[in-house]
């Protein structure tokens, strides 16, 4: 039998304005892409679970 299972699951997404020039996209898409920007992501989610003691065994992952 699986030691976890998924309980719950959320979907973040990010919309940018239609009209921004093509260079400002690409852009945006390359910080989205970053580890860096993975790892805070998962920083601040974590940073967030930690204020309610009840979801503290919880487990997270980031993933696209």
């Amino acid at each position: 039998m699986a030691r976890t299972f998924l309980m719950d699951h959320f979907h973040l997404n990010f919309q940018v304005p239609s009209n921004l020039p093509e260079a400002e996209y690409r852009a945006i898409h390359r910080s989205l892409d970053r580890p860096r920007f993975h790892a805070a992501l998962l920083a601040t989610v974590r940073q967030l679970l930690s204020r309610y003691p009840s979801l503290h065994r919880l487990r997270v992952r980031v993933s696209r």
